[in-house]
């Protein structure tokens, strides 16, 4: 299983040479570890003038167009359509594919910004069945089904943001001897709260693992490094003390390794 993280058509160009040294190697999965496109960068002004997606009277059409143009420019890169049309590729978020850098769901609480936070991971949804299924993004932001646009009433009573959250899923190998945990660690997260997967994927973790077969690797895909390095104060594994508590248990009684 080959792990990357962060990409960008716009800071690395249209041509990635790194998907050819991956395929050498003769991968049976990608998983990408979040960050695989960039909302923030660039900045795309709309007709208003605003420069930034964070910005509060950015429009959700603007920025829902900017995120499907990105997720679409990255299909397009020859060398990871080549290895996509080989294998199958998993994905998690991060911030910058979740909202911008260090976005967290305290921003749910804004009315500026919880449309956004939808509309995003209805996106990502599309970006993984294409990365799955070797399918395709929506050609145009119109051909999206109208019932996943964030619905105005929702937005105001956050209805809809639990079960729009793309959440935890699992892909199972060699007959479960191998689990990959797709865990999502952006839409649950709260620094001020100490929340970082929140208790619900947690208890959907436990059991997951509880049901595996004894001797199971659990392959554990986190946006976040388990250790605190300096460029990485607020968003490691470190900065949350029980949630990292929690995962050195688990660790204690399954064999997990933390990608």
């Amino acid at each position: 299983i080959a792990f990357t993280s962060c990409m960008s058509t716009h800071a690395f160009g249209e041509a990635q040479p790194v998907w050819e040294q991956i395929a050498k190697q003769s991968p049976h999965a990608l998983v990408l570890l979040g960050d695989s496109v960039y909302i923030d960068c660039p900045p795309v002004s709309d007709e208003n003038g605003n420069a930034h997606p964070s910005d509060a009277d950015y429009a959700d059409r603007v920025f829902a167009e900017h995120l499907l143009n990105l997720y679409r420019k990255q299909l397009a890169v020859p060398e990871f359509a080549a290895l996509l049309a080989k294998i199958p590729a998993f994905a998690i978020w991060d911030d910058h594919d979740f909202l911008w850098n260090d976005a967290d769901s305290s921003l749910r609480n804004g009315p500026s910004y919880i449309g956004r936070m939808i509309l995003s991971a209805n996106l990502f949804r599309y970006w993984c069945g294409a990365l799955e299924c070797r399918g395709g993004m929506p050609t145009h932001i119109d051909e999206i089904p109208k019932h996943l646009w964030p619905d105005p009433i929702a937005q105001v009573n956050q209805s809809a943001y639990d079960t729009t959250m793309p959440g935890y899923r699992t892909r199972g190998f060699l007959n479960d001897k191998v689990i990959l945990h797709l865990t999502d660690g952006r839409s649950w997260r709260h620094r001020m709260h100490q929340r970082l997967l929140g208790e619900s994927q947690r208890q959907a973790i436990e059991k997951v693992m509880a049901d595996a077969p004894q001797d199971a690797l659990h392959i554990f895909a986190s946006g976040s490094t388990v250790q605190k390095y300096k460029w990485l104060q607020k968003e490691s594994w470190q900065t949350y003390a029980d949630e990292l508590r929690w995962l050195k248990e688990l660790a204690s009684r399954h064999n997990i390794l933390v990608i």
